[in-house]
């Protein structure tokens, strides 16, 4: 009546028991029981009552036994099964060995970028340039620098003051600077051709207001998203001097105005005054720049760097600074160290792809090239392009960098041709021109004409298209870091142990994806509540993004509770309180009950699992045993399978006469290890709504079940006392709390096939 499949159990109860009552069970003559078997204990056949209870309460230990021992003595499992073992182990197998190469590669990685970025060095240089700009280059008595600059007459200010000085100098606490080095920046860099001073303007239109307004306003108005002009400006008879900057000149950038750092400190007064005083910064300008290119052929076989002072006049009068500096390597391979990695960088990327290559070309033959689609393969097709775009990559800014040296050795040759400036600016002149006080006049203007300028300019250009090219290569290098990562947990994947991070992310990504969902909806809420209401104070709030980032760094304990208090007391304590209550103490509480419970599941499946030494043993004896002749590899037994296999299964006799050299031993240790992970593969963990859900199916269906099992009790007592010709005496189990307890053991020995029933009927 409840539909279970009982016809197996009473027909097995009644071939067993006949065998089973008044002896003891069963035992192998040849082997002893499998290392994992369970014991089945004997009793004493006291009555057939006592003997059925026992047989029944050890029934599933008498099955699962025989099982084992049939396995153990015919192991033999389906073809299908078979190939889909294989494939899973070979390519465990291969994802194990890769993880030497692997850490190689990325050793390799790191050394050849490490050769070629130089990033410590590199950032001590940069870091020294701009500390001189922002903290070096100070003016009224040093009360001011750089980020004080707050409108059109602190910039000259600085400029004159600040700048100036540092950069046109004759003379040193007292002693005389040699010519040489008068267009050096900190003594060490020297500055490449001239610093450039630039701006670019807004085209002024009308106000986008009502039109009485416009005239209570009384003038235009100077958007900044607009197109940018190019129109001559100026006052009184600086109005479009091409020279100082006052028309757009297109050899020179736009509106620039180039100082040579050897022209007389005079001369760049004079010229700095002029700007002043013909309005060269107006109510157009967006932005002024100052640029300067560098070398220092003293680190790393020359190093040039592209540095700009930019400020940036804001439509509401604020003056944003920046000082941003590119380097990039003049002469790259300039040791035979560098040159040698390069060539085991590019040994290592040749041999991922001839291993891809070759897998690819295997699955193309063998048509099953959407198998061999799978996550990791294309993890390892992006390695090996992003790895050849890189190499080209650098390869074209090699050769942009080496077109610029170039350029500037054949400037530096006739530069010399036209000027000497060790005759012009010798000892005796030098010291003549201080008596005479005459010293900040001494100096000499190389852009006069447009020969040297025109020159300078192709190499500014080919220079700064090198630079933007370098740093495209940075962040493809970024990317190739997070690729090769990706390698890694490919390797990780087979390796139980190392694949909890994995396996823990991919098991909770339901949860965390809707997790996410929640939380983004609640910190960009925030995020856009804080704009408005702190965001026209606090620049850490002015912008969405920035009020992104700021309810981020609140999240990770890093905030300013008084700044916002003091804008309003009320909304701030509302704001943050709430904010913190309910996304970082629920939510982030909730994310990290995702996460334990998942890791607590994925754990529990890897406690048995073999461990990473015992895995890299295992792969040491099969490369030693296969080297010797006394094993076959997986890859040549799994060939041979995919070649076609006309019986459904297969045992190990089957598989040593289809494979040339297979050895006995190792067919059964495949066979074995196919049936264990046909075993682990059925296993299902079951959560605890569904164990209840379980639960309840099966107390239903037992009721059904019992009234079977009893009929079929009292049909076996009655037809053992005819068989036997006594009378039994009554057991225990024969009252009514014997029955119960019978009942109980019923059900706390229920078959596994019944709960498999229960679920697939649930």
């Amino acid at each position: 009546g409840c539909g279970c499949p009982l016809a197996p159990w009473a027909e097995g109860v009644d071939r067993m028991a006949a065998s089973t009552v008044g002896s003891s069970p069963p035992k192998s003559p040849t082997r002893r029981p499998a290392p994992g078997a369970r014991r089945v204990p004997t009793h004493p056949a006291e009555d057939p009552t006592s003997q059925l209870y026992h047989f029944l309460r050890n029934l599933e230990v008498y099955r699962d036994t025989a099982y084992e021992l049939h396995q153990e003595e015919h192991p033999s499992v389906k073809v299908e099964h078979f190939k889909k073992f294989l494939e899973v182990d070979v390519a465990q197998e291969e994802s194990c060995m890769s993880l030497p190469f692997s850490i190689a590669f990325l050793i390799i990685f790191v050394i050849v970028v490490g050769q070629h970025m130089q990033v410590e060095l590199v950032y001590s240089l940069e870091t020294a340039l701009k500390q001189e700009v922002s903290k070096g280059m100070t003016w009224d008595n040093g009360r001011r620098s750089l980020e004080n600059v707050s409108s059109y007459g602190d910039f000259f200010d600085w400029f004159q003051y600040g700048m100036r000085p540092a950069l046109w100098r004759r003379e040193f606490e007292g002693t005389l600077i040699p010519p040489y080095r008068w267009d050096r920046f900190l003594e060490r860099h020297k500055i490449v051709g001239a610093i450039r001073i630039q701006q670019t303007r807004s085209q002024s239109k009308g106000c986008t207001v009502e039109d009485g307004m416009k005239r209570y306003f009384g003038s235009n108005c100077n958007p900044d998203k607009t197109d940018q002009s190019s129109a001559e400006f100026g006052v009184g008879t600086y109005r479009g001097n091409a020279t100082l900057g006052f028309a757009h000149h297109d050899a020179k950038g736009g509106f620039a105005l180039w100082l040579d750092p050897l022209t007389a400190p005079l001369t760049v007064d004079s010229k700095i005054a002029a700007l002043k005083d013909g309005g060269w910064l107006d109510e157009q300008t967006m932005m002024a720049s100052i640029r300067v290119m560098t070398y220092n052929a003293e680190v790393a076989g020359g190093v040039f760097g592209d540095m700009s002072i930019d400020l940036e006049f804001g439509r509401g009068g604020m003056v944003d600074t920046f000082t941003r500096i590119n380097s990039i390597h003049a002469q790259p391979y300039n040791h035979i160290e560098i040159v040698i990695v390069d060539m085991v960088f590019l040994f290592f990327l040749a041999l991922v792809f001839l291993g891809e290559f070759r897998e690819l070309r295997e699955a193309l033959v063998q048509r099953r090239f959407r198998s061999y689609l799978q996550f990791w393969n294309v993890v390892d097709w992006a390695a090996i392009f992003m790895g050849s775009t890189v190499v080209i990559v650098y390869t074209v800014v090699v050769v942009m960098v080496s077109s610029v040296v170039q350029q500037l050795e054949d400037i530096g040759t006739r530069e010399s041709e036209i000027w000497d400036v060790d005759t012009l600016f010798s000892t005796e002149v030098l010291e003549e021109a201080r008596v005479n006080g005459t010293l900040g006049s001494m100096g000499l203007d190389r852009f006069v004409g447009d020969e040297v300028q025109g020159l300078y300019q192709t190499a500014y250009a080919d220079l700064e298209s090198a630079v933007a090219v370098n740093q495209s290569l940075r962040m493809l290098l970024a990317v190739y870091c997070l690729i090769l990562m990706l390698r890694f947990f490919k390797s990780f994947a087979s390796q139980p142990r190392l694949a909890l991070v994995t396996s823990t992310l991919s098991a909770a990504s339901v949860d965390l994806f809707h997790f996410g969902m929640v939380f983004i909806t609640l910190l960009m809420t925030y995020s856009i509540a804080a704009t408005y209401l702190f965001g026209q104070q606090l620049k850490a709030y002015h912008t969405w993004t920035n009020s992104v980032l700021t309810c981020f760094e609140i999240l990770m304990g890093v905030f300013d509770f008084q700044a916002l208090a003091r804008l309003n007391t009320l909304f701030a304590f509302f704001w943050f309180w709430s904010f913190l209550i309910l996304v970082f103490l629920v939510l982030l509480n909730m994310l990290l009950a995702i996460i334990m419970d998942t890791y607590t599941t994925v754990k529990s499946r890897s406690l048995e699992a073999v461990t990473l030494w015992g895995q890299g043993r295992t792969m040491i004896r099969r490369h030693r045993e296969t080297k010797l002749g006394l094993r076959v590899s997986l890859q040549a037994v799994l060939r041979i399978m995919r070649s076609g296999w006309q019986p459904d299964t297969i045992t190990p006799e089957e598989l040593v006469q289809r494979v040339e050299k297979l050895p006995l031993v190792q067919a059964e240790r495949i066979i074995q290890r196919c049936v264990m992970w046909l075993r682990s593969g059925s296993e299902q963990s079951v959560s605890v709504e569904r164990s209840v859900k379980l639960l309840y199916f099966s107390l239903c269906r037992l009721e059904g079940f019992m009234v079977h099992v009893n009929t079929w009790y009292g049909e076996f007592l009655a037809r053992h006392t005819r068989e036997v010709g006594y009378t039994a005496p009554l057991s225990k189990l024969d009252t009514q709390g014997g029955s119960r307890k019978l009942e109980r053991v019923l059900q706390s020995r229920v078959d596994d096939e019944l709960m498999l029933d229960l679920i697939a009927h649930e």
